[in-house]
């Protein structure tokens, strides 16, 4: 266990030191998410893609 120790340590400290994300990454993938999980509560099939415009729309996207 103790030589796996620094790879560990290095692997947790390599997450952490992780930039956040640009606003237009964040906004894309909470609009995915919601994509997502809205398709699974209305039980469809395929995901809803005028409801990711909608989410990018009201975050203040738009699409060119």
């Amino acid at each position: 266990m103790r030589r796996f120790a620094p790879v560990l340590f290095s692997l947790l400290a390599g997450c952490a030191a992780q930039p956040p994300l640009p606003k237009y990454e964040e906004a894309r993938l909470h609009c995915q998410a919601q994509m997502y999980y809205q398709r699974v509560g209305v039980g469809r099939s395929a995901p809803n893609w005028n409801f990711y415009d909608q989410c990018m729309r009201a975050r203040g996207y738009e699409r060119r």
